[in-house]
């Protein structure tokens, strides 16, 4: 069965699948992917790096990757440079979150969270520092997208991309898929592997450990444990928005679960919680009831390596 994909005529085929999609826009220059259905679950875990398409009769390698983006800004971010020009075509990708911007007190953007939207795909996860009120169409969770990356940056440590192009949906109000969600709740390599793990969408089962303490603006966060990583560390926090920490009552001893994407500062890995819809508190000490029970989530099989998940 073919694997090709055929772009022409302002409608995308994929031959083999008995699938076709209309892309507004999209022309020779276009890289797109064939939409999901239950069947053929085109996500994360679709990655076909020997695809090619046929651009003015010359096979033009596709299979460029988000592996090859953070790759390129981890080696510019090595040379020093702040800002680095792109120009990679990407698609099969989900989009797994959006979040809005952090304002500071004088009204402006926090340089550290700005609005932007998470996408996953083939070879890994990266954090797009873009409103996705300035994309057309606006990027919501559950999009099956395709963009080309023109721009990035390495931000605290964390791979953003900062200018992108040609931005398309192939489908969307899908949930994204719960088999790609990983569970990093018995991971013991949620530290020593966030190069790997950064900004995908994962699920942490802990317990609050340390008091909570600033972390920027509209931000606190506390040391955590987990099953996988027993003993407190200043590389391992919990994240969370002041108002949802506060409304939550979250406090030392407290447990809990997020499903969220990974957040980093440097090497600190950032388990986050930008709204409370992300976290499910649990017990807490002097809960008159023990708290809710926020371990009923279904277990996964957690990655012991940093190179699990992708």
């Amino acid at each position: 069965m073919s694997e090709r994909l055929c772009v022409g005529g302002g409608r995308v085929h994929w031959t083999g699948w008995a699938l076709a999609v209309a892309i507004a826009g999209c022309g020779n220059t276009q890289t797109a992917a064939p939409p999901s259905d239950a069947s053929s679950d085109a996500g994360p875990a679709l990655d076909r790096p020997d695809a090619r398409e046929t651009d003015g009769g010359v096979d033009r390698d596709i299979g460029q990757s988000l592996r090859t983006v953070r790759a390129t800004l981890t080696r510019a971010a090595m040379s020093g440079d702040a800002s680095t020009p792109l120009d990679v075509d990407l698609a099969v990708m989900w989009v797994t979150e959006t979040v809005a911007a952090t304002t500071t007190v004088d009204g402006g953007v926090s340089a550290d969270d700005p609005a932007g939207f998470f996408v996953e795909g083939p070879g890994g996860a990266i954090f797009v520092a873009i409103d996705p009120a300035a994309v057309s169409p606006t990027p919501q969770p559950g999009d099956n997208i395709y963009f080309t990356a023109t721009r990035g940056e390495v931000h605290a440590g964390a791979r953003w991309l900062t200018g992108v192009t040609n931005y398309g949906r192939i489908r969307s109000g899908e949930e994204y898929p719960a088999k790609h969600v990983l569970d990093l709740s018995r991971a013991v390599s949620i530290v020593s592997g966030l190069d790997e793990y950064e900004h995908k969408l994962i699920r942490v089962r802990g317990t609050i450990v340390g008091d909570f303490v600033d972390a920027g603006v509209g931000f606190e966060s506390a040391q955590i444990t987990t099953e996988g990583i027993p003993a407190a560390t200043p590389d391992l926090v919990l994240r969370v928005a002041v108002a949802v920490r506060s409304g939550m009552d979250l406090r030392r001893g407290c447990a809990f679960t997020t499903v969220s994407p990974l957040w980093r500062t440097n090497a600190q890995a950032q388990v986050h919680a930008w709204t409370a819809g992300q976290i499910t508190r649990g017990g807490c000490p002097g809960d008159a009831d023990a708290g809710t029970d926020a371990a009923t989530v279904v277990d996964a099989v957690a990655p012991t390596d940093g190179h699990a998940g992708e």
